[in-house]
């Protein structure tokens, strides 16, 4: 049994693969969920786009989906808000779809239904919400479907601040003129110009990028959020902003299937997982032709297990199924930093490869952060944080400064004592 190339709507492409992944015809789908055989191949097609929540809950059913899969199939089939009431607490909402600079998305957003909508309130409680996270794992791509989930709740709008090209932390305000269309004046401070702008404005700035211009970055936001009251500030970068009333949300890798459950891994089982699912539609992106099946399922599977759940790391290797079979591809991930590479020729450098990736958080670090980060490179598969203590206390180095190090690195101390990097 295989799953063939999907296509038409994202409910109907979720729909697709989890049928095929059950290995069920549209006929014996539409006997379980007790639809029409017609109604089935009209979602799937993207005739109907948006069903009723009735329907959906029904197929979820039918299909035996696990919670996760469930909510991301009735999310793909909520229609995008036009005229409702705010999400937004504290902002002046418009009736239609606000102004905004979002660029439109070319690939759908594989499993981070969840943290959308936690982003989404978080936004409703703070006035800046930093969305942190290790290199790859997909903060900018969140936060761009933040930002088109609150478009048209937004009276002025949604706008994009894109910080990756700027080299200088003296040009962030620039930057933010630039998304905006302020003209700058020249017998004016920018900084006067920006906050005369935005203080009457109900709007959501979304700041991406910002941990090479990180102190800068810091400063305007401070002082935006402070003379502007109905300004809302969505930020991303790989350590906080560390500002007053800043409340930050670590982005954790895309849902992976265990050593242990990748063994005998069928299709079914496999397409429960988001970085699977993932893997799938990049990997058809460059060859029609690739199907999950029972027999490859394992085997992608663990090349996402080993992969950690990263998506640009789980792109780049899909990118490669069109000259190696997978079994091949996940042998060479022990070469991975070689395996890795040649991704989106229009991206940044530091998004091209994983190495290029891990060598831009690296260089961001200061001299005392890479001394410790290199100390804990002994440890294989995470750490407790007793055993960092172990290796990174010395004279030079108290405890403080090793918990302190793990914000700034993007380290995570899980409840259990244990650390992901």
């Amino acid at each position: 049994m295989e799953i063939e190339r999907v296509a038409g709507s994202a409910f109907g492409a979720l729909l697709r693969l989890h049928r095929l992944g059950a290995g069920l015809s549209q006929e014996e789908l539409a006997e379980r969920a007790r639809l029409s055989v017609n109604g089935i191949g009209a979602l799937e097609r993207g005739d109907r786009r948006y069903p009723y929540r009735e329907t959906v809950v029904l197929l979820a059913k039918a299909l035996a989906l696990s919670p996760a899969a469930a909510a991301e199939l009735q999310a793909a089939a909520t229609r995008p808000p036009q005229r409702q009431a705010a999400s937004v607490r504290g902002m002046v909402i418009a009736d239609e779809r606000g102004s905004t600079n979002l660029p439109s998305p070319s690939t759908t957003l594989i499993g981070r239904t969840a943290e959308i909508a936690d982003l989404v309130r978080s936004l409703g409680d703070a006035l800046l919400v930093t969305v942190t996270g290790a290199g790859g794992v997909g903060k900018t791509r969140t936060a761009l479907a933040v930002g088109e989930a609150l478009v048209g709740d937004i009276e002025d709008g949604v706008w994009l601040v894109e910080l990756a090209p700027v080299v200088r932390g003296s040009f962030v305000p620039s930057a933010v003129a630039r998304a905006l269309s302020v003209q700058e004046s020249p017998n004016r401070p920018l900084m006067e110009t920006l906050l005369a702008y935005l203080k009457p404005k109900a709007l959501v700035l979304i700041l991406d990028n910002c941990e090479h211009v990180i102190a800068e970055v810091a400063a305007l936001a401070d002082a935006l959020l402070n003379g502007c009251p109905k300004l809302r500030i969505l930020a991303t970068s790989r350590e906080p902003l560390r500002i007053t009333g800043e409340q930050t949300y670590r982005l954790s890798s895309l849902p992976v299937p265990t050593a242990r459950e990748s063994v005998g891994l069928s299709a079914a089982g496999a397409a429960q997982y988001p970085a699977v699912v993932l893997f799938v539609q990049r990997a058809l992106a460059v060859d029609h032709r690739f199907a999950l099946s029972d027999e490859n399922a394992s085997t992608i599977g663990e090349i996402c297990r080993r992969l950690d759940g990263i998506p640009l790391a789980i792109e780049l290797a899909a990118a490669r199924v069109n000259i190696l079979p997978v079994r091949a591809l996940c042998q060479q991930l022990d070469r991975r930093f070689l395996l890795l590479t040649r991704g989106d020729r229009t991206a940044l450098p530091r998004h091209q490869t994983m190495r290029a990736t891990l060598d831009w958080s690296h260089d961001l670090l200061e001299q005392r952060d890479r001394t410790l980060f290199r100390r804990l490179g002994i440890f294989v598969n995470g750490f407790t944080i007793e055993g960092a203590f172990a290796v990174g206390i010395d004279d030079d180095f108290n405890e403080a400064d090793v918990f302190d190090t793990f914000g700034v690195a993007g380290g995570q101390v899980a409840g259990d004592g244990r650390s992901t990097w």
